[in-house]
């Protein structure tokens, strides 16, 4: 076995040639020149299954106790399944295949079928055996899970407190920018998206009147019943902003599309764009905070 970087040659002991082979078993793992776990995990699903089978009898036996069955299956098929775990660096397709294998065997020990549609959650209750942490991406041996290029970048580990992350660590510091990146497109897709169903909608007025256009001449104000003649904001009854936002509550108004009944309020968020702040500084700060405190209260929004 020999990488990318060695020239071609034959290696001869005693007269005959070794046999160069893609990878070996060395203490019971195979081991390649890449670090590739898909022929490791392969014999380890493959082990796991021969040893469910060696204890068929007693896995398939009702009579027993699910404590017993459950003692057995986590001393004898999960060791055999995670034989060598603790020195894996794998990334969540690998977690996954291995975990697809417990649950099969859980299925088994439960005579069910994916056709029965039940949870993997009610499954693990009646068969009780013991959920593997290491299939969780959180491994014995505490290593840092490598990403794959091909994984998005909600799929990696990041910090929850940011006052901790290491500036100096360049790959923690990456997987950090990518994953708030990803966090900052969820949220604009939700900015978007609230402000598409956002009904209320502030009056389309142009520079200057326009006479001729229909919408703008059958428009009345609030405070002087006057059709088409003057804006809202230059009414010469109330010429104080505060006060029209006074008597706009009064009325129940609303003060952007000056509906009644209309549920819209201000919030900070509407405020901060109208002074053109960052969007993606904005999104990171206090828009979470804004957007669980609506949900909780069933409020609505005027992005």
């Amino acid at each position: 076995m020999k990488n990318n970087f060695t020239r071609d040659y034959c290696l001869r002991m005693k007269g005959s040639v070794i046999k160069e082979v893609p990878s070996y078993v060395y203490q019971g793992q195979a081991i390649t020149m890449d670090n590739d776990l898909t022929i490791e995990i392969g014999r380890r699903r493959k082990a796991g299954w021969a040893t469910f089978n060696k204890y068929r009898d007693v896995l398939f036996d009702e009579r027993l106790d699910t404590q017993i069955r459950a003692r057995v299956f986590n001393t004898h098929d999960l060791p055999a399944l995670v034989y060598g775990s603790e020195t894996w660096s794998t990334i969540i397709d690998e977690e996954r295949r291995l975990a697809s294998t417990q649950r099969a065997m859980e299925r088994a020990m439960c005579t069910l079928t994916l056709m029965h549609k039940i949870p993997a959650r009610e499954i693990r209750r009646r068969t009780g055996v013991k959920d593997e942490p290491r299939f969780h991406g959180a491994s014995a041996g505490k290593h840092s899970r490598r990403s794959d290029d091909n994984e998005q970048p909600h799929q990696d580990e990041l910090p929850m407190d940011m006052d901790d992350l290491d500036e100096g660590n360049r790959e923690e510091v990456d997987v950090a920018r990518r994953t708030l990146k990803a966090r900052i497109h969820v949220l604009r897709i939700r900015f978007q998206t609230l402000h598409n169903k956002q009904p209320c909608r502030p009056r389309q007025y142009s520079k200057g009147m326009r006479p001729g256009h229909q919408t703008e001449t059958r428009m009345r104000c609030i405070f002087c019943g006057t059709r088409g003649d003057h804006y809202l904001d230059s009414c010469g009854r109330v010429r104080d902003s505060k006060r029209s936002r006074i008597l706009l509550k009064r009325h129940c108004r609303c003060v952007n599309c000056l509906k009644i009944g209309c549920l819209e309020k201000e919030t900070v968020l509407k405020q901060a764009r109208d002074r053109g702040e960052d969007m993606d500084l904005l999104c990171t700060q206090i828009f979470p905070q804004i957007l669980t405190r609506m949900m909780r209260q069933g409020t609505k929004w005027i992005p």
